[in-house]
């Protein structure tokens, strides 16, 4: 008896497809390969990784949430069940008793936050970025982090931001409080990395 559905494509030169029950659910490309579905055997796999690395610095005294600039990345997940594994590092200070942990946002959600207390800032990093206010602070500076894994729950794409919440006093990210032209004062680097995760 004849069969009626298509089970697989080569094109010369050109892509393979492969089918289920006559759907798509392979097919190469000049740079990889497509996949419709689940990968069953990549539960615990990391299927992609996207980082934005900010060595510039910035500085401002905006109160309200500002996203940093440069530290926004955005990633596709394969799958609706997919996690993502958000690792950030921050460095910086903040002044006049403003603590300053920053946050990680999609879109209007906070990825992680800390439970309301009182008047207290919700922090979304493990420390803050609050140098002191005394006279030998212009050169110092902090470095704080997070990781956590988050379910999106989507196949569209996902933009997460760190943003930092200003009170109206000085805050920088990859500078001392002085940031003076000399070797006593550090510039570095912050990043963020998205890695999804198999599930």
């Amino acid at each position: 008896a004849g069969h009626s559905e298509t089970m697989a494509k080569f094109n010369e030169n050109g892509d393979v497809k492969l089918y289920h029950n006559d759907a798509l659910k392979i097919a190469t490309t000049a740079t990889g390969v497509n996949v419709t579905g689940k990968i069953t055997g990549a539960v615990g796999s990391v299927l992609q990784v996207v980082q934005a690395l900010k060595t510039d610095a910035t500085s401002s005294s905006a109160s309200g949430e500002t996203v940093v600039s440069g530290l926004s990345v955005t990633i596709t997940p394969s799958s609706s069940s997919s996690k993502l594994l958000i690792t950030s590092d921050v460095m910086g200070f903040s002044h006049s008793g403003h603590g300053m942990s920053p946050l990680i946002k999609h879109g209007s959600a906070y990825v992680m936050r800390a439970d309301s207390s009182g008047s207290r800032a919700r922090g979304g990093f493990a420390g803050q970025l609050y140098t002191g206010d005394d006279g030998s602070s212009g050169q110092m500076v902090k470095s704080i982090s997070t990781s956590v894994l988050y379910s999106p729950n989507t196949t569209s794409a996902v933009q997460l931001d760190v943003v930092v919440v200003g009170n109206g006093s000085a805050w920088k990210i990859n500078a001392t409080e002085g940031d003076t032209n000399s070797a006593d004062n550090t510039r570095g680097i912050s990043h963020i990395t998205v890695m999804e995760i198999g599930a």
